[in-house]
This record gives C-alpha cells, sequence and structure tokens, in this order.
C-alpha cells in the first residue's frame, strides 16, 4: 500500500510538471506583447468542477483521446488534467497568493489558517 501511495504522489507531481513545461512552451511562443494570465484548473480557487464536461465537450476529449467524467466530475483517467490558460496584452501577477485569490472572504482554508496550496 506504501508504494501504492507513493506512486500515485510521484504521478501528480509529474502531471502538474507536464502542465508546467507545457505552460513554458507556450510563454517561449507567444509575442513580446502577450503575456499569459493564471493557469485555471476545475475545482482549484473559484473555478467550479462542474465546468469539467463543458471543457471536455469543447476538446472533444472523450472521442479524440478517451477522458471522460465520473458522476461528481473526476476526471477518468485519475491523473489527466483539464485547464485554461489566457493571452493578454497586459501583464499581470501571476504569482500565486491568497491575496490574488477571489474567494477570500469564503475560503475554507484561510477560515481554519491554513492555504489550499497555491
Amino acid at each position: 500500500m506504501l508504494e501504492a501511495v507513493v506512486l500515485d504522489a510521484c504521478a501528480s507531481v509529474l502531471v502538474d510538471k507536464i502542465c508546467d513545461d507545457l505552460e513554458m512552451k507556450i510563454i517561449e511562443e507567444i509575442s513580446k506583447n502577450e503575456f499569459l494570465t493564471m493557469r485555471f484548473s476545475p475545482g482549484y480557487g473559484d473555478v467550479p468542477l462542474d465546468v469539467q464536461q463543458s471543457i471536455l465537450d469543447i476538446l472533444n476529449a472523450t472521442k479524440q483521446i478517451g477522458i471522460s467524467l465520473t458522476k461528481t466530475n473526476m476526471l477518468l483517467p485519475t491523473k489527466s488534467v483539464t485547464a485554461f490558460i489566457g493571452i493578454s496584452h497586459q501583464k499581470e501577477e501571476r504569482q500565486k497568493s491568497c491575496a490574488a485569490c477571489s474567494l477570500v472572504q469564503s475560503c475554507i482554508y484561510r477560515k481554519r489558517g491554513d492555504q489550499c496550496g497555491l
């Protein structure tokens, strides 16, 4: 069981690294007058988890690459990720912080003196 937990954690880190690497590739490809916004994923911050289905539908992801959802909007396979990122002509602060989060008043983590991991 310990090996399964460690392997799961390693797979989570790898998926996040792949997302970071793809984001860096996008930064390299956009013009000097374009800037990326933060990366947003359903279920984090103020992006509702039920957005997953719309993203999968727009991308035709179920048919194209076999990603589907459970009844509770969790992705299958489990290490799949949906996210979106914007390109803007205005540079913005991309550092993740509680100060930049729109849930500052209702955040369950802040209420208990913690952070969500941003």
